[in-house]
């Protein structure tokens, strides 16, 4: 499998683990996986993304991590295969 998962709920050293992979995988792909029925909460990047620039991530929320795009949809659609998903709005996947 391509992806990872990120949260702090399950690994105290999500955070460091998150800014390895993104510094790793530079051109990679993070949806932010917060669940809930609001798909405009539940956001792919393409890195870089502005989101990420202030080198504080954020593993409150599952991030589900890829270097491939198909592949990283095949992950969003089993987690989100009701609630929907959308891209970031700040342009990083065009």
């Amino acid at each position: 499998m391509c992806e990872k998962f990120y949260s702090r709920g399950n690994d105290s050293q999500a955070d460091q683990r998150f800014q390895d992979w993104m510094a790793a995988h530079s051109k990679g792909y993070v949806f932010n996986h917060f669940t809930g029925s609001n798909p405009k909460y539940n956001l792919l990047h393409k890195l870089p993304c502005r989101a990420f620039t202030d080198n504080s991530p954020n593993t409150t929320y599952q991030k589900i991590c890829c270097t491939d795009r198909a592949c990283i949809e095949r992950s969003i659609h089993q987690v989100r295969s009701a609630g929907g998903w959308e891209e970031c709005g700040m342009g990083c996947c065009r």
